[in-house]
């Protein structure tokens, strides 16, 4: 089974049988290359300015003709620290919320989630900038209801700001597996979830990887399994995760739209109790 491609010209009932059987589509031509085009240029620009501070180099910006990866790796090299600066202030540019409610997104959650009435959390949206050899925030296996619980089901936007290639670690994912929801064994210390009773052997045999590229958005259904990939590349991945959700569900509506905005699980251990199990190490965290 692989990951249709397709447009937001085809049929919406084709999008979204696809959807439905496999869990997961790229859609294509669902970003405005200028708007695109826009935001890499402003995070090059907040790149530009942590480099000033940290070094000599005081070029004018219009001056400045590296890449947005090529700037990302000399900041790195001389502050790691400043490359984070630069990660949180990316989420306070005006075309990153463009992006969120750019037309061709809305368009794409509309017909997936079977409705004209969509909603996207801003806070549970990011961009990851994952280089090679930092493999400190790569996620194992899972599924994102343990990280969404918005609506049921929520689905996830993953959009590349720059080309993606194979040995860029692309995200890997197990088509159709989106019909079961895993219990997971909470770490509350440590504040992450893993999956239980799941082969991680037969997850990979079945696992494939899918590399959408610039402008395109691979959606997939919250149940979906997938892990992230390790980058071998000498360039980072630079990703869009946005999240939608439907205002039909009408718990949703009755608990007033609450999401996971903390990162403690108390949220998952109210909605999904047949789910949740604390680690014997890890006892569940009273707030």
């Amino acid at each position: 089974m692989t990951i249709p491609r397709l447009n937001l010209a085809d049929n919406p009932l084709h999008i979204r049988e696809h959807f439905h059987e496999v869990g997961a589509v790229v859609i294509g031509n669902v970003l405005d290359p200028e708007l695109l085009q826009r935001f890499n240029n402003n995070i090059r620009l907040l790149l530009h300015k942590q480099l000033q501070q940290a070094t000599a180099d005081n070029r004018p910006f219009a001056e400045d003709n590296r890449t947005l990866d090529e700037l990302f790796s000399a900041l790195c090299r001389i502050d790691r620290h400043r490359g984070g600066y630069v990660y949180d202030a990316i989420q306070w540019l005006p075309e990153y919320l463009e992006i969120l409610s750019t037309s061709g997104l809305v368009a794409a959650s509309r017909i997936l989630l079977d409705t004209e009435r969509v909603i996207s959390p801003p806070l549970l949206s990011w961009v990851r900038i994952d280089r090679h050899g930092e493999q400190q925030n790569a996620f194992p296996w899972h599924q994102d209801y343990t990280y969404n619980l918005a609506s049921r089901p929520t689905i996830t936007a993953w959009l590349p700001l720059l080309d993606i290639t194979e040995d860029m670690g692309p995200l890997t994912v197990v088509p159709g597996s989106h019909n079961f929801h895993h219990p997971v064994e909470v770490h509350e210390t440590d504040r992450y979830a893993s999956i239980t009773g799941i082969e991680v052997d037969e997850l990979e045999a079945q696992a494939i990887t899918v590399t959408p590229q610039a402008g395109e958005a691979l959606f997939f259904h919250e149940l979906l399994l997938h892990r992230s990939g390790a980058n071998q590349s000498d360039r980072a991945r630079w990703v869009l995760n946005a999240r939608w959700a439907s205002l039909d569900d009408p718990a949703y509506t009755e608990r007033g739209w609450q999401f996971r905005k903390e990162r403690s699980f108390r949220l998952l251990r109210e909605l999904h109790k047949d789910k949740y199990k604390p680690h014997a190490d890890h006892p569940a965290v009273t707030e």
